[in-house]
C-alpha cells in the first residue's frame, strides 16, 4: 500500500479532493461515470492510474472541472492557477568603500 502523502499531486489526489470538496460518495461518482467504487479508490489510493479518455472525461464532467486539470493538474482559466512563488532575488551590490 502506498502512503497517502499529503502534498501528492498526480490524477488521483485532485480526484479525492474534487469528490470530497463535491460531497460525493465513491458509489455514486462510479455509477454516473461508468465505473466500480474499487477502481476509482484505487486511483485515489494510488493503486491505479487514469489512462483512459473516456473515463477521465467523464470524472472531470461529473466532477465540474476540466480534463486537463484532472489528468495533468493544468488549470483550464489561468486565472485559478495557484500563484507561484516569487523569484529569488539577488544580493544586494556592495559597492567598495572610495
Amino acid at each position: 500500500m502506498k502512503n497517502l502523502d499529503p502534498m501528492r499531486d498526480d490524477a488521483g489526489a485532485r480526484l479525492r479532493r474534487l469528490r470530497l470538496r463535491r460531497g460525493m460518495p465513491l458509489d455514486v461518482l462510479a455509477d454516473h461515470c461508468g465505473v466500480t467504487a474499487a477502481f476509482l479508490s484505487m486511483v485515489e489510493n494510488g493503486h491505479r492510474q487514469l489512462h483512459r479518455p473516456c473515463h477521465i472525461i467523464a470524472l472531470a464532467d461529473a466532477l465540474q472541472t476540466s480534463s486537463q486539470y484532472l489528468a495533468y493538474g493544468i488549470p483550464a482559466d489561468p486565472r485559478e492557477q495557484a500563484p507561484r512563488p516569487l523569484p529569488a532575488r539577488s544580493p544586494p551590490a556592495r559597492i567598495a568603500p572610495p
